[in-house]
């Protein structure tokens, strides 16, 4: 479920599960202030971090998701970054609040 905390907006992309135990928070755009959860042992992003002092809002991060998802994915692969897309497991945050 998306969510708000006092310095960013949450973006689920997958659900996380017991598998994932390590964490590591990637550097999705500096320059847009947009980070990742990012689980190594399944190799996914479970979770796009939107900074609010870059003006992001819940909207513009739902927005900015569901277009440039599968680029970050690329851009990830491209710089040696292993990730999976598992389809049955992606969150849809058009349907949540």
């Amino acid at each position: 479920m998306p969510e708000e905390t006092m310095k960013y907006i949450h973006i689920p992309v997958h659900n996380r599960t017991k598998k994932d135990k390590t964490i590591r928070t990637i550097v999705v755009s500096k320059n847009q202030g947009i980070k990742a959860l990012y689980s190594v042992e399944r190799k996914i992003i479970l979770t796009l971090l939107f900074s609010k002092d870059h003006g992001w809002t819940m909207k513009k991060a739902k927005t900015w998701k569901k277009e440039h998802m599968s680029s970050v994915e690329s851009s990830l692969l491209a710089a040696g970054i292993e990730v999976q897309t598992i389809e049955d497991d992606l969150v849809d945050t058009d349907s949540l609040s």
